[in-house]
């Protein structure tokens, strides 16, 4: 189905943008102001660094271009951990109450899982949070710094991505329907299995881009909908639709990188000539 799946692309396209929207939102509360465009080429680009075993490469690879841009490694490097732990507890949460909870349903070995959305609440408070980020700084052999925040705007820079997570859920909702069929009222129990999945490859520390892992987690929560070898199939092809809707971002990140290249290329060869004349 061509409409559903077109949908599934300015879906994602609507999420990449509102990611980067948050992590701009992050180094405004370090005090650095970053157009939209320039902090959308420095995500997209260090994105890139993801599918290099060690997840490490896609930090550093935000901080050598947030640099390019006049950002400290202390602040970059403050504001990538600040995003993870802020997408990861809504992520998280999300995936245990509609998964666990509104689909499967909620078996006694599960409750402990419900401990996580109070654990990560309180993880986010500003002071344990500042803590834990200046922790994690020095492990990787950085000054802390001072992330100037209240709870609520913790709690609102958390709402922000639960909502990144709902429309990562959509999107996938929307690929699903164009190539099967299932009922519109799942939709949120597929927007917490996509969170789930993606977020288990994430914690798999080496291997590159979650690469079979997001998949094969995936496959396993679609089964209630579909037979196996549908489900298998379907998660398969997924990593192919937000793979490409990754490429794309990268190929306008890389063409906006070589325009802007060029118009320095250009005013540095102006200033020659007028200094030549």
């Amino acid at each position: 189905n061509y409409l559903y799946l077109g949908l599934s692309f300015a879906l994602i396209g609507a999420t990449f943008a509102l990611i980067v929207f948050g992590w701009l939102l992050i180094l405004r509360r370090l005090d650095v102001r970053l157009p939209f465009w320039k902090g959308f080429r420095v995500w997209f680009l260090s994105a890139l660094g993801k599918y290099i075993p060690g997840k490490v490469w896609q930090a550093f690879a935000m901080v050598y271009l947030s640099r390019k841009e006049g950002i400290t490694v202390e602040k970059s490097a403050t504001s990538a951990i600040l995003v993870q732990i802020l997408s990861i507890v809504p992520g998280v949460s999300l995936f245990i109450v509609t998964v666990k909870w509104v689909k499967l349903g909620l078996r006694g070995w599960s409750y402990p899982l419900l401990l996580f959305i109070p654990l990560g609440l309180f993880v986010t408070y500003p002071p344990v949070l500042e803590a834990l980020v200046n922790f994690l700084a020095r492990k990787l052999k950085r000054e802390g710094i001072h992330f100037r925040a209240t709870y609520a705007t913790v709690l609102g820079l958390m709402l922000l991505y639960l909502l990144t997570w709902f429309l990562y859920g959509c999107a996938f909702f929307s690929f699903v329907r164009a190539v099967a069929f299932v009922e519109a009222k799942h939709i949120m129990v597929f927007g917490g299995m996509f969170a789930g999945a993606y977020l288990l490859g994430v914690f798999s520390i080496f291997v590159p881009g979650g690469l079979g892992v997001r998949e094969g987690a995936l496959a396993f929560l679609l089964t209630p909908f579909f037979p196996l070898p549908v489900a298998t199939a379907i998660s398969l092809a997924s990593r192919i639709w937000l793979t490409l809707a990754e490429a794309v971002c990268v190929g306008i990140s890389l063409r906006g990188l070589r325009a802007s290249a060029s118009a320095t290329e250009n005013r540095f060869g102006q200033g020659k000539r007028a200094r030549s004349g």
